[in-house]
């Protein structure tokens, strides 16, 4: 085409049309807008976004997923959380250089692990040696891991947020002292412990909310999420689109339609 213009709008149209009627996936756009909105970075604005989007479906579908892990010892040794964060990357964003999506990011693998302990005390009855045991107590690692992780990138910017993961962390180690007690821990005390970090979380990253979506939903997601990267896929092939479309595109992708049409409505 020698002018994708008009084509290129109708691609972001469809796009948009794929969770536009859900008034649940599109909550779920506006808050991961208020989130990007907090973020104080030189980065492009359509990349924080498609970081927190990956980052937040990710960590719904990981932890939508631990009842069928729980029954399975050998799912419990899989990798951690491991977000696609391929539209990210399309604008150049490197988030290992911003403290705040480090944190982010941390903190979910946080609460991915400790879903991951917290389910492992159904299995308790099931193991059949010291070995699968210890693969059960050894989850207890990462969860303190990651935290120090969130911690270190988090601790010079929000001195609040600070505090409630210190004594979080401080609740850990008061735990894992006990280590003959892991599950016990993982049963009772832990579900306190993993609640308290969602409501953290929530708090201060606007992460880790229970959008309990259906299958439709979740399937919605995924489709839209593709689109997306096909739409920036096309704008980045040379193809024959000026400047101010790839700006429009760019500042409204991933946005909820309320805030698309807020956007286009003419100053007055």
């Amino acid at each position: 085409m020698q002018n994708a213009d008009d084509f290129i709008r109708l691609m972001k149209q469809q796009a948009d049309a794929i969770a536009a009627s859900d008034e649940n996936l599109q909550y779920f756009l506006s808050v991961l807008n208020q989130r990007y909105i907090a973020v104080d970075t030189y980065c492009s604005r359509a990349a924080i976004r498609a970081f927190y989007f990956a980052l937040s479906l990710a960590l719904t579908l990981y932890l939508d997923d631990v009842p069928g892990r729980s029954t399975n010892i050998a799912r419990l040794r899989g990798p951690d959380l491991e977000p696609d964060f391929t539209l990210a990357y399309k604008f150049n964003l490197n988030f290992n250089d911003i403290p705040d999506l480090n944190c982010s990011f941390y903190l979910a693998q946080t609460l991915a692990r400790a879903f991951d302990f917290i389910s492992s005390h159904f299995m308790v009855y099931g193991i059949q040696n010291t070995r699968d045991a210890s693969v059960v107590g050894n989850l207890f690692i990462p969860i303190t891991v990651h935290l120090h992780k969130a911690f270190s990138h988090i601790k010079y910017l929000d001195y609040e947020l600070q505090g409630k993961l210190q004594l979080l962390i401080s609740q850990l180690y008061e735990a894992e002292g006990r280590s003959e007690e892991n599950l016990v821990w993982g049963k009772y005390s832990g579900r306190y412990w993993t609640a308290q970090l969602r409501v953290v979380m929530i708090e201060h990253r606007n992460i880790g909310h229970d959008w309990q979506f259906n299958e439709q939903q979740k399937t919605l997601l995924k489709q839209y999420y593709d689109a997306n990267k096909l739409l920036v896929d096309c704008l980045n092939s040379g193809c024959a689109v000026s400047r101010e479309v790839r700006q429009e595109i760019e500042d409204t992708l991933l946005l909820p339609i309320a805030e698309i049409e807020k956007r286009q409505q003419p100053i007055s």
